[in-house]
């Protein structure tokens, strides 16, 4: 970690005691510098991620029921869903935006889907090595699998790669597509 020459000493020591120290998630205040590093580097960016994460849990879905895990399809199941939340904006912008989410975070998606499919915080593992353990078990399967889809030659990608003396283990389940999703995919 360092800091540019104009900034002050005392700004870069509470930004470090703020990510180097264990909490306990009791005090909510955080001063100006915490409140800065909360927003741009731990909270920030939280709707680009969850995009990523649900194409990357698209392309899962479909390898698990043997169809095509391209970009292109998990793009039009997840603009499927997307549009009932967001209905009045176009399928245009709900894949232009999902493309450049997963573009900005591809190399780190199967770590935001881990997170999303068990259902957990950051913080609920933060002081908890089982957690911890488990959070990295899920996440190198879900490494494992994208990196079987980028040697069919369907995407590529460079992960943040989980060390590989933990076992990966995949806790989760996947929801079968449904005909209505099958139609989707087959309407290219």
């Amino acid at each position: 970690m360092s800091f540019r020459d104009d900034q002050g000493e005392e700004d870069f020591n509470q930004a470090y005691q703020y990510i180097s120290q264990p909490t306990n998630h009791e005090n909510l205040d955080l001063n100006g510098p915490q409140a800065l590093l909360e927003k741009q580097y731990i909270r920030g960016h939280m709707t680009e991620r969850r995009h990523a994460a649900m194409i990357f849990c698209e392309l899962l879905r479909l390898h698990h029921d043997h169809e095509s895990p391209t970009l292109g399809n998990a793009l039009r199941l997840a603009v499927h869903y997307l549009k009932t939340e967001k209905p009045n904006t176009s399928e245009a912008s709900l894949t232009s935006q999902l493309k450049t989410a997963f573009s900005k975070w591809r190399n780190t998606s199967h770590l935001e889907a881990a997170l999303r499919m068990s259902g957990s915080d950051i913080g609920d593992f933060e002081n908890d090595p089982e957690k911890l353990n488990d959070f990295l078990a899920m996440s190198r399967a879900l490494e494992m699998f994208m990196d079987e889809v980028c040697q069919m030659g369907k995407l590529s990608w460079d992960p943040w790669r989980i060390p590989d003396v933990i076992e990966a283990a995949y806790r989760g389940e996947v929801t079968k597509l449904s005909d209505e999703e099958r139609r989707l995919i087959a309407a290219k």
